[in-house]
């Protein structure tokens, strides 16, 4: 297991009464993840701008092919409202996936940052999830 935080604007989220679920496994260099975040009623970011989640293993970084490279897919979720499709790019730390959307309920979107008010503001129940694979450093 690994314990996915939340980073608003490069600072951590306070989980409060929310949840963090994480599972990962290797196979050699190839690291297999799932993560699964929800929001608590105290749960609070820890700034304005786009989100990322932490990853259990840093990554392999290249910038030949990091930028603009979703390695997982990803999920926000509005809590009996509507979901977005989503994808996780790699940070140039490789510690960290930036969490991006490109469809927010039926409306598609041009590759958008989901933030600490983007694609809706969070509230009770609204979860962040998805799964991947990638290089480990």
């Amino acid at each position: 297991t690994y314990t996915p935080i939340i980073y608003t604007n490069g600072v951590a989220e306070t989980i409060g009464n929310g949840k963090r679920y994480g599972k990962y496994f290797r196979v050699g260099k190839v690291c297999h993840f799932k993560f699964r975040h929800e929001v608590g009623s105290t749960t609070a970011w820890g700034g304005a701008g786009l989100q990322e989640v932490t990853l259990p293993v840093t990554a392999a970084y290249d910038a030949n092919y990091a930028p603009l490279a979703p390695f997982a897919v990803a999920a926000v979720y509005r809590s009996g409202v509507s979901n977005t499709t989503s994808t996780l790019e790699l940070n140039a730390t490789g510690t960290r996936g930036i969490i991006l959307y490109s469809q927010a309920g039926n409306t598609p979107v041009d590759r958008a940052y989901v933030t600490n008010t983007t694609p809706f503001s969070w509230s009770t129940g609204d979860v962040h999830t998805g799964y991947g694979t990638y290089e480990m450093a």
